[in-house]
């Protein structure tokens, strides 16, 4: 998701930190491709290394690189999952809210870097949720792959504290943040997987803006070959 801008650069880092998945549930469509002909690329999520322990209530911990701060840790846990008949004839629902805290406080010599930044956008660092397909690595709310519908609610952040330095500096954002979201999928689709992942690098690459765009696998990303083991995942279906 691209950030909204406020009117301190300092406290437009507090939403870029929570506000980056609008891409990831599907708010921008994307061009079709073969996904036969992808999957045969290599960027099967059978054929990475990457763990299947997200479970339901189970809190996992990833990393997540800022500017200024190096990696700092976010938790995360998958709370009231459920999968069960949809209203649409021939298809399932999966339903599950994503709940964030972020373990990270700054120290005063961090939160004069960060506040010296002069734009979020420089120093903001995330962790956040993909539905992708087990067989292609693709991202799934874009363009309807697969014919799975992804619908979310807006983030509901709160905790949010203020850290200062010794010099008038300051930085907040919150704490927690959570997201509800309901996924519709064919009966016969065995393909859907949740995973919880954060960025690895500072920049964003052509990769990673193709892989929210549903245009190329987790497995090109820097999200996966910067960090293999920073993401958590589990096959809903």
């Amino acid at each position: 998701m691209k950030m909204k801008r406020m009117g301190s650069a300092v406290m437009a880092l507090v939403l870029v930190l929570v506000l980056v998945l609008v891409l990831v549930l599907g708010l921008a469509l994307a061009p079709a491709f073969g996904e036969e002909a992808f999957a045969a690329t290599g960027g099967s999520m059978k054929s990475l290394k990457v763990k299947w322990d997200l479970k339901k209530g189970k809190k996992v911990t990833v990393s997540a690189a800022w500017a200024g701060a190096g990696r700092q840790k976010v938790s995360a846990r998958v709370v009231g999952l459920k999968v069960g008949a949809s209203p649409k004839r021939g298809y399932r629902k999966a339903s599950f809210t994503v709940e964030f805290t972020r373990l990270f406080k700054p120290t005063k010599k961090q939160v004069h870097a960060l506040a010296g930044l002069n734009g979020a956008s420089k120093a903001a660092g995330f962790a956040s949720l993909a539905l992708v397909d087990y067989q292609t690595g693709r991202e799934l709310g874009a363009g309807r792959k697969r014919n799975v519908t992804i619908k979310a609610s807006n983030w509901k952040c709160s905790k949010v504290k203020k850290y200062k330095d010794d010099h008038g500096c300051w930085v907040q954002y919150p704490t927690k943040y959570a997201m509800k979201v309901a996924v519709t999928f064919p009966q016969k689709y065995r393909g859907l997987c949740l995973g919880i992942i954060a960025n690895n690098k500072r920049s964003e690459t052509k990769s990673d803006s193709a892989f929210w765009e549903g245009r190329g696998s987790f497995a090109k990303t820097t999200y996966y070959k910067s960090g293999k083991g920073n993401s958590h995942w589990m096959r809903i279906r």
